[in-house]
């Protein structure tokens, strides 16, 4: 068997970032989680896709508009 050494320096940082609760740790986790990043990708593309539904009606909107209004006048 070897020789007992005492925890040196190194030691005792790997023993701190190995808490549960450390400081480090929390720090890194907060820096390493992806679920928010995929949440504001999400909210992106909603965004993206209300964009173009609203400028598709109102592109079509004025078409539609007039179309309702003479089948209205038709049937009158």
């Amino acid at each position: 068997m070897g020789e007992f050494t005492p925890p040196g320096p190194r030691d005792v940082q790997v023993r701190a970032l190995r808490k549960e609760h450390g400081v480090i740790r929390t720090i890194w986790a907060l820096f390493s989680d992806q679920d928010g990043a995929t949440a504001i990708e999400y909210a992106l593309i909603a965004s993206l896709i209300a964009v173009f539904i609203i400028g598709a009606l109102s592109a079509l909107g004025t078409n539609l508009s007039s179309e309702f209004a003479e089948v209205g006048a038709a049937l009158k």
